[in-house]
């Protein structure tokens, strides 16, 4: 609380209050844990928040990925879910705007299966100019965990757009079209990747499958 009364001094620079903002921020999110262990669970989960929430925003790379990031992760493997998923959710004005922020809290949401999450902050990441293949690898993800394959196929194309070289992207849309019931249009793709590298396992296991499914063995 000190850090805070500090950073309110009328005489702080602009760069001072943001230090010490972030110090406050960071020693929030510690004080936690240790409420945690203690038993102090609820008064525990709303410092959390309180790290997130009173950080400067947008938060600084460093506090970012070392601090605040981790908040939601830590909450899950305390088996508090519905807290992991609020802070992952207060952590989006930190993360608006920025490519790499985005697709962190995209994948935070789809290891836990939230769909409808991953899908509405892949999309954010995916209008992001210069568009980033990145994002829409991670939007055809997020659409898989709501079982919409077109929509996936749809993002995973505009990936290899992007990037057109990529060969997990192109063994991932190959994986999608057959998901979607369109072996025929894999197996090409299948074949230019072991065309590049002839020990691809997966591709090979995948052209195996696709010819299968066609009946073109």
């Amino acid at each position: 609380e000190a850090l805070i009364a500090f950073s309110k001094d009328e005489g702080m620079t602009p760069e001072l209050r943001g230090q010490a903002l972030e110090l406050a921020s960071a020693s929030r999110a510690a004080l936690a844990d240790q409420m945690y262990e203690a038993g102090e669970k609820e008064a525990a989960i709303g410092m959390f928040r309180e790290a997130i929430t009173n950080a400067p925003s947008p938060a600084s790379d460093r506090l970012f990925a070392e601090i605040l990031i981790r908040i939601p992760g830590s909450l899950l493997l305390k088996s508090e879910g519905k807290a992991a998923v609020d802070a992952a959710r207060d952590l989006e004005p930190h993360a608006a705007g920025k490519v790499d922020r985005l697709l962190a809290l995209v994948t935070f949401h789809t290891s836990i299966e939230n769909g409808t999450d991953a899908v509405r902050l892949s999309e954010a990441a995916s209008l992001i100019e210069p568009p980033a293949a990145a994002a829409f690898r991670a939007l055809a993800l997020a659409h898989r965990l709501n079982f919409d394959i077109e929509a996936a196929e749809t993002a995973q194309r505009k990936a290899l757009e992007i990037e057109p070289g990529s060969v997990d992207i192109k063994r991932e849309l190959a994986d999608l079209l057959r998901a979607n019931g369109k072996s025929k249009d894999a197996i090409p793709l299948y074949q230019s990747i072991i065309e590049a590298d002839e020990n691809s396992a997966q591709a090979r296991a995948g052209l195996a499958m696709a010819l299968y499914e066609t009946g073109e063995r």
